[in-house]
C-alpha cells in the first residue's frame, strides 16, 4: 500500500504495519491509524505517520534512550483499553517537539504514545507519574545525555 507523508512524500507500507492509535492522538482526534517509519540515519528518532492525512506526522523517541529511569505509570483504564495486565507489555514514545535550535528540543513525557506490538493498537495516554512534564528538555546541559544521533530537520507536529 503507498500513502503520502509530509516529511518523506510517497511511502510504500504493508497494511499489516498499520497502528490503530485509539481516540487518535491528542488534538487529531478524528485520525486513528497510523505507522512507524525510521529512517536510519535519525536513530534513535522515529516517525509516526498518519495513514489518512500526510501533514499528520509526529517526530517520537523512545524515553529510556534519553532517560533510562524512565517509568511508565498509566491508569487502568487505558490498560483495560489495551487489554494489557501492565505497562511493561507496551512499547512507548515520547513525542518530539523540534524547534529551530535543535538544542532546545523538548519530549512530552506527560503525555505518551504506547503501542501493544502484538495487536498493533496504541493510545496516547496521560501519565500518574507527577514529574514528568509537556516539555522536558532533550538536552540537559548538565548532564549532556544526547541522543545517539541528530534529530530530523523538519518539527515535530
Amino acid at each position: 500500500m503507498k500513502i503520502q507523508s509530509r516529511p518523506f512524500g510517497e511511502v510504500e507500507i504493508e497494511e499489516s504495519r498499520i497502528i490503530t492509535v485509539q481516540g487518535g492522538m491528542f488534538g487529531f482526534e478524528g485520525y486513528e491509524r497510523f505507522v512507524l517509519v525510521g529512517v536510519p540515519e535519525q536513530k534513535p528518532f522515529e516517525w509516526l505517520q498518519c495513514v489518512d492525512e500526510p501533514t499528520i506526522a509526529f517526530v517520537i523517541l523512545r524515553p529510556d534512550v534519553f532517560m533510562p529511569n524512565y517509568k511508565l505509570v498509566m491508569s487502568d483504564a487505558d490498560k483495560s483499553a489495551l487489554n494489557v495486565q501492565s505497562e511493561s507489555e507496551l512499547l512507548c514514545y515520547a513525542v518530539c517537539v523540534i524547534p529551530d535550535d535543535m538544542r532546545k528540543i523538548t519530549v512530552n513525557l506527560k503525555g505518551p504514545v504506547v503501542i501493544h506490538p502484538k495487536t498493533l493498537r496504541g493510545r496516547q495516554v496521560i501519565s500518574l507519574v507527577e514529574q514528568y512534564t509537556v516539555r522536558h528538555p532533550l538536552f540537559d546541559s548538565q548532564k549532556d545525555q544526547s541522543p545517539a544521533a541528530a534529530p530530523p530537520a523538519e518539527g515535530g507536529a
